[in-house]
C-alpha cells in the first residue's frame, strides 16, 4: 500500500534512534567518577611501603606488662626497668598489670577514635564514634584478653605477630562505626529515626580520593531507632587501589597526617542533615624520638570486675568513665566474647 514503507522506516527510526539514547545514558553513566556508590574500587597491593599496617611489631609495652604480671615465668631481675617497682606479690602484681593493660587500651581507644554529633531534639543526642582499629588498639585489647584469663604465653611478641598476621590477611582498614544515644530526660524519650548511608561513608586521601567502604555490617546501613539499644559495626575500606593503570596506596604515611570520613548527609526522620566528617589523627610530620614513657602499674582504685570487656557500650558522651567503659564495649567486640 501506498505510504507503508515510509511509515516503516519512521518506525525504525524512532526505535534506532531510542537505543541510540539508552547507549548514549549507559555511557555517560560509566564515564562519571569511578568510586562511587554503585561501584566499589579494585583493591590492590601497593608495591612499596608498608601498606598492610597489621603487619606490624608488637608495641614495647606488651611485653614489659605481660612479664610484670608473672602469669608465664618468673619476673627475673633485669627484665623489668628499674623505675618500675617490683613487689614480690604475684597476685598483686597480676592485678596491677591487668590495670596497666586496660589503661594502653583506653589510650589507644581515645587516640583512634573521633565522635560527630547530631541534635535530635532539645533533650536528646545522636553521637556516632567512628574508630580506627589501629594495629596498636588490637595488640592492646589481645593483651587485656590474655592477662584477664591468665592465659600463658611462652613468647608474647611472637604470639603478637600471629594474631597480627591473622588480621592483615583481611588486606584492609579496618573501622568501628557506633551509634550512641543520649536522653537527658528518660522519663520523656523521642524516638527519631537516623538513616545514615553508609557505604556513602567515604576515606579521603592527602590525593583527594575517596573511597567507600569495601565491607560493611549491614545492621548500620539499616534505619535505626534512637529510642531502642545502640547499634554498632564494622567498616573495611581498601589498602590499596588501582587507579591509571597501576596500584596506589590509599593512607601513604609520607603524605597522610589524618584519617578522614566523610559522609555529604545522614537522614533524620526522613531530613537531610550535613555533611559529617570524623578526622582521626594518623601520622606525625616528624618523629621527635622521645621515649613512649612508661606503664601505669598502680594497684586501680575501683571494683577489680571493671578489668573486663563489656557487652554494652555507655551512652552518656560526658561522663567521667565513658572513656574507661567505651574501651572495654570495643574489647568484647573485637574479641566477640573470646
Amino acid at each position: 500500500m501506498p505510504g507503508t514503507k515510509p511509515k516503516q522506516c519512521a518506525r525504525h527510526a524512532i526505535m534506532l534512534w531510542h537505543v541510540i539514547v539508552l547507549l548514549i545514558m549507559g555511557v555517560t553513566a560509566c564515564g562519571g567518577s569511578p568510586y562511587t556508590t554503585t561501584s566499589k574500587p579494585i583493591p590492590c597491593q601497593p608495591e612499596s611501603g608498608n601498606a598492610n599496617l597489621y603487619r606490624s611489631t608488637p608495641h614495647p609495652w606488651i611485653n614489659l606488662i605481660y612479664t610484670y604480671s608473672g602469669i608465664a615465668v618468673p619476673i627475673e631481675p633485669n627484665s623489668i626497668p628499674a623505675m618500675i617497682p617490683v613487689t614480690g606479690d604475684h597476685s598483686q602484681q597480676a592485678i596491677a598489670a591487668r590495670h596497666a593493660a586496660l589503661q594502653l587500651l583506653i589510650k589507644e581507644t581515645e587516640r583512634w577514635s573521633n565522635t560527630a554529633t547530631i541534635k535530635l531534639d532539645n533533650s536528646s543526642e545522636a553521637h556516632i564514634v567512628v574508630t580506627f582499629i589501629h594495629p596498636e588498639l588490637v595488640q592492646a585489647i589481645y593483651l587485656n584478653e590474655i592477662l584477664q584469663n591468665s592465659h600463658m604465653v611462652p613468647d608474647i611478641n611472637e604470639q603478637m605477630n600471629e594474631v597480627m598476621n591473622r588480621v592483615s590477611q583481611r588486606d584492609e582498614l579496618l573501622f568501628m562505626v557506633t551509634v550512641l544515644t543520649n536522653h537527658r530526660d528518660p522519663l520523656n524519650i523521642t524516638h527519631h529515626i537516623l538513616d545514615i548511608p553508609i557505604g556513602e561513608m567515604e576515606l579521603t586521601n592527602a590525593e583527594d580520593i575517596s573511597v567507600p567502604p569495601l565491607h560493611d555490617d549491614h545492621n548500620l546501613d539499616q534505619p535505626i531507632d534512637t529510642g531502642q539499644k545502640p547499634v554498632f559495626g564494622f567498616l573495611g575500606y581498601p589498602i590499596g587501589i588501582e587507579t591509571n593503570g597501576g596500584c596506589i596506596w590509599v593512607l601513604d604515611t609520607t603524605y597522610n597526617t589524618n584519617i578522614v570520613i566523610v559522609v555529604d548527609s545522614i537522614l533524620i526522620d526522613g531530613a537531610k542533615g550535613g555533611p559529617y566528617a570524623w578526622t582521626i589523627r594518623y601520622q606525625s610530620l616528624i618523629d621527635t624520638g622521645i621515649p613512649i614513657g612508661s606503664p601505669d602499674f598502680a594497684i586501680p582504685s575501683y571494683d577489680l570486675s571493671l578489668l573486663s570487656p563489656l557487652a554494652a557500650p555507655p551512652s552518656e558522651i560526658n561522663d567521667p568513665d565513658f572513656l574507661r567503659d567505651f574501651s572495654r564495649f570495643i574489647w568484647r567486640q573485637v574479641t566477640f566474647g573470646n
